[in-house]
């Protein structure tokens, strides 16, 4: 691993530091950026828990509370007609002329 690669990886292993973990997305993200193989992927892994790190995909998350209100989650949905008319009410009706365009 290249000394760029190696300031990358102790910048992450250093802001894991401060949460008390480092973050799956991150490790991965560096990974994709990086184009590491599975091999350096692992030996970040390594590096990381000789470090006293855990690598965990909520990482700075466990007491967070949730950004919304009860009456937020019914106006949200995963339906994806739901979603559809949702987005389409956004957006004016066409006269007759400009279909006719």
């Amino acid at each position: 691993m290249a000394t760029d690669i190696e300031q990358r990886i102790d910048a992450l292993i250093a802001e894991g530091r401060d949460e008390g973990c480092v973050d799956l997305s991150h490790v991965s993200g560096l990974a994709r950026e990086l184009d590491l193989d599975e091999d350096e992927v692992q030996a970040v892994h390594e590096r990381i828990h000789e470090r006293g790190l855990e690598v965990s995909d909520d990482c700075g998350r466990a007491g967070d509370t949730p950004g919304y209100q009860n009456g937020d989650m019914a106006e949200m949905t995963t339906d994806a007609l739901q979603l559809f008319l949702r987005d389409v009410r956004r957006h004016p009706l066409l006269t007759a002329d400009e279909e006719v365009e």
